[in-house]
């Protein structure tokens, strides 16, 4: 939440809104059973408060430049070449009046680069090929460019980053106090950010990397009105918009008749054995905006000493366009591609095209009340949720394509029911099948309550208890996606369908735990924990048999679920002289069915069986441990150092590549990763001028150079060995512009390398 508006971007779960450091005034991270005021959240929430200008005029300017430092090129190339300004960030911010005592102003402004740590070589652009060598079979290559020219593939040593990232940030924020206890404020919050995601397929044709953009701007009115002493009210009104596309090209056709299009027949370029492709162009295109306009009211009333209650409602309604495009060989009347190359747009109805655009709605209304007395404080809440999909669902499932009927019925209008088109029977219009083919997706609804606990045990020690039933709608994508219903081509399992009709995801978690003083400057934690999945999102019961019985689908269903159990012990010593350490550590266990929604499709697509067993989900951690080591000298000098030590991830591991099972080699996530450790360092000097003072600071993430593997080559469980580099060596190929190393070694395998920032900041 910011500034009390929730700003979670339901399509995705990611945010809405991103807010820069400096404009935070206060933040508050909730985990556990946190209270009914709070929905759409399965783990926590964390709220930010900005910041708001007052009658002194203050402000802020911060820049720093700084580049990944490693000597780890086995894994990334070029990264030991620096480059002081590889990362590069500038900000400002200015506060004070515009009215005195009445109206104030705060506004921040931040342009921030990063050109990555991921390199590709400028080795071929998009119109080079490679063709087999006339009587190779395969063994040898040519080389091509777009005229025909022979190339010579000798390794270049120009390289480009293949993961840059480019931002603009802008944040105004008015605030007037109306007097009487009553304050309004508006919050303006966007940013812009162009940038590229590392593909491995484009290592060695950097021009054939997408293109990525997002925007997004928020815009928060905040109404306070404090009635009595012990009263007051919030009127939330916001209205976000965010937009993502990405191309290659940001034009298809050029008007050109000589060259229509920019991209390039694909089929025409071939890849040597165990080398990065050359050439070609990716022909996706996609677009997704989301507009949400958000209501919020909130009351709270300190009815006596020991009795407050708090209730309220919110209205959310959003308008949600998707558009994906796979361009496609545009073919003339003989079905031979045409001269010039040049692509086209396949109908609606077609696989390589989807659109849709939904309005749902969400409703929710919620009430509290905290107790204070007899030693004890009691939370104790209940949250009303309503949800309105704004989707549809087949009426018959086993015919899902109005536009490519299968049934005789949905074709034309079999009147003596022999499923064959005789005289006098009509032929059915699009028009006709609309009407009775969809039915509307329900309404959903979930009522959560919850409860917190906290009591005394000695004049130090508090003991805690919270249970609650939590719930958040399944992701957009998953409700809305393939939204014409289209089956692939090919007998089997054929398409993936979204199921507008999806429940929410659930949650029942409690806690119970011990906070105890030590002394006057050191306390400890003790929490225990559980936490019980249902109705998540999945695939492993709702497989369905198109009529004809030569193809099925899937579709997404409420058909996974999981359970987390464990504790978490947190330490913390105040050591005299200003330095200070935090310590936390978390046991616990994550299971389930499953852990992507697609996985049980996936294993029947792979010919495999889908698992029917409780195992650890993906994202399961046995041992987390957290430690931190802070120092300050008056407001002289610091620093703060960070480490994390997180055990390894689960992954199943398999037989080899070249080996074909019909059912599971291995139990689901029986291998375990390596275990990753971090440290991060920061640094400052504050130096005084006058009134005010700069500071000097250096930030160093990944401080130790650690490679922290992520990932593992699931045959042999090492991140940096596979069994099929030993079939590569007994082969021996021809190598043309890469080694067998480069080819073999996975660079998203490993966490970011080292990366230092020096900065300045001057505070006025």
């Amino acid at each position: 939440q910011i500034d009390g508006v929730p700003v979670t971007d339901s399509y995705d779960g990611s945010s809405v809104v991103e807010v820069n450091q400096n404009a935070v005034k206060e933040m508050q991270v909730i985990s556990g059973a946190f209270n009914a005021e709070y929905g759409q959240a399965l783990s926590g929430v964390i709220n930010l408060v900005t910041k708001d200008g007052s009658n002194k005029y203050s402000g802020n300017i911060q820049a720093y430049s700084g580049d990944y430092v490693s000597n780890r090129t086995d894994i990334f190339w070029n990264i030991d070449e620096l480059n002081p300004i590889n990362v590069a960030n500038i900000e400002g911010s200015i506060s004070g009046p515009i009215i005195k005592d009445k109206l104030f102003f705060y506004t921040n402004l931040r342009y921030y680069r990063d050109l990555g740590y991921l390199y590709g070589r400028n080795q071929f652009v998009i119109t080079d090929y490679a063709t087999e060598a006339p009587n190779s079979a395969g063994s040898d290559y040519l080389f091509f460019d777009k005229d025909g020219h022979i190339l010579d593939p000798t390794i270049t040593d120009e390289y480009v980053s293949l993961n840059p990232f480019q931002k603009y940030f802008g944040q105004a924020k008015l605030t007037y106090q109306i007097g009487n206890g009553m304050k309004l404020s508006y919050n303006f919050i966007g940013d812009q950010q162009t940038y590229q995601h590392y593909d491995g397929g484009a290592k060695l044709t950097p021009d054939n990397n997408l293109q990525r953009f997002q925007n997004s701007y928020t815009q928060i009115l905040n109404f306070n009105h404090a009635i009595s002493n012990s009263s007051f009210y919030t009127l939330n009104a916001s209205y976000y918009s965010k937009e993502y596309h990405h191309y290659l090209f940001e034009n298809i056709y050029t008007g050109d008749p000589n060259n229509p299009t920019e991209y390039v027949d694909n089929t025409i370029h071939q890849t040597p054995a165990y080398s990065y492709a050359i050439g070609g162009t990716n022909k996706n295109r996609f677009e997704r905006r989301s507009n949400t306009f958000l209501g919020k009211f909130d009351w709270v009333s300190q009815l006596t000493q020991e009795l407050n209650l708090q209730f309220g409602a919110e209205y959310k309604r959003q308008e949600i366009y998707f558009h994906e495009i796979n361009l496609v060989d545009m073919l003339d009347e003989n079905g031979q591609k045409t001269y010039p190359y040049n692509v086209e747009i396949q109908p609606i109805e077609s696989v390589d095209n989807n659109e849709y655009l939904h309005n749902p709605t969400e409703f929710a209304g919620y009430a509290q009340i905290k107790v204070e007395a007899f030693n004890m404080i009691i939370n104790a809440g209940l949250r009303f949720d309503m949800f309105n999909p704004d989707g549809v669902v087949l009426s018959d499932p086993s015919d899902p394509n109005y536009k490519n009927p299968l049934r005789p019925s949905n074709k034309f209008n079999d009147d003596n029911g022999n499923g064959i088109l005789d005289p006098g029977e009509t032929v059915k219009t699009d028009a006709d099948r609309l009407e009775y083919w969809y039915n509307d997706a329900t309404v959903k609804t979930q009522i959560s309550p919850r409860i917190g606990i906290a009591f005394p045990i000695t004049d130090r020690g508090v003991i805690h208890f919270s249970y609650g039933h939590f719930f958040q709608l399944p992701r957009y994508e998953y409700l809305y996606s393939n939204p014409e219903f289209e089956l692939g081509v090919g007998s089997g399992n054929s398409a993936l369908f979204g199921n507008a009709d999806l429940k929410p995801q659930s949650t029942v978690k409690g806690e119970i735990g011990l906070q105890q003083q030590i002394g006057d400057f050191s306390a400890v934690d003790v929490t225990v924990f559980f936490e019980d999945f249902r109705d998540l999102t999945g695939t492993q019961s709702d497989e369905v048999l198109v009529f004809g019985g030569a193809q099925s689908y899937s579709r997404y269903a409420n058909s996974d679920f999981g359970f987390s159990k464990g504790f978490a012990l947190k330490y913390s010593q105040q050591i005299s002289g200003g330095l200070a350490v935090n310590l936390d550590y978390t046991f616990a266990e994550t299971k389930g069915n499953a852990s992507n929604p697609a996985d049980a499709r996936n294993a029947v697509l792979g010919g495999a069986l889908p698992e029917t067993i409780i195992a650890p989900l993906d994202w399961d951690q046995t041992h987390t441990l957290n430690i931190s080591v802070a120092y300050t000298k008056t407001r002289d000098w610091g620093f703060s150092l960070i480490g994390n030590l997180f055990s390894g991830q689960p992954y199943t591991p398999a037989v080899n590549k070249f080996t074909l099972v019909t059912q599971n080699a291995y139990p689901r996530n029986s291998g375990i990763k390596p275990t990753r450790f971090n440290v991060d360092l920061r640094a400052y000097k504050d130096f005084p001028m006058g009134e005010n003072y700069f500071s000097v600071f250096v930030r160093v993430m990944n401080l130790l150079d650690w490679d922290n593997p992520t990932g593992v080559n699931s045959d042999t469980g090492d991140p940096y060995y596979t069994i099929s580099r030993t079939e590569a060596d007994r082969i021996n190929p021809n190598m043309y512009y890469n080694t067998l190393d480069e080819i073999f070694m996975n660079t998203g395998f490993f966490s970011q390398p080292r990366r230092v920032e020096i900065g300045l900041s001057y505070n006025f």
